[in-house]
């Protein structure tokens, strides 16, 4: 992954050697060299961990650090209503898959299993968490 720099500042990002041939489509461009172009290579970094349900990643311009361009991450919080539904939809899916366990007893005139029962009551009580709906606790399913 290339960017485009100008006077020491990104002006184009991301960009690949395609980019490069455009802009220079009558001149050979060996490996190496791209620099002398106004490209430089751009380091890959560790993408951060986030919660994809409430959280969204973003790639910024590289930054130059100690001689050497590297990707630049940002998370941001999505609109608490959205958050809010998507982990709503995740706890539910959650529930769905344990439906079945409540059946079960229901079925053969039991009480439920008491794990199942305080797992999907935690889920239950997820939008209670503090944080919510940026931070979760989610529960170990049993």
């Amino acid at each position: 992954m290339f960017a485009k720099i100008v006077d020491n500042l990104v002006v184009k990002y991301p960009c690949n050697m395609s980019d490069v041939r455009q802009e220079f489509p009558e001149t050979s461009i060996p490996d190496g060299v791209i620099e002398q172009f106004g490209y430089v290579n751009v380091e890959p970094t560790p993408t951060p961990v986030f919660n994809q349900l409430a959280q969204r990643l973003v790639q910024e311009y590289p930054i130059l650090v100690n001689d050497v361009w590297i990707e630049k991450w940002r998370v941001d919080n999505l609109p608490e209503q959205q958050a809010s539904a998507n982990v709503r939809a995740k706890r539910d899916q959650l529930l769905r898959e344990t439906d079945w366990c409540v059946i079960k007893a229901l079925e053969s005139n039991t009480s439920q299993d008491f794990e199942w029962a305080v797992y999907r009551q935690a889920l239950r009580d997820i939008t209670t968490q503090t944080g919510f709906p940026w931070t979760i606790d989610w529960p170990v399913n049993p």
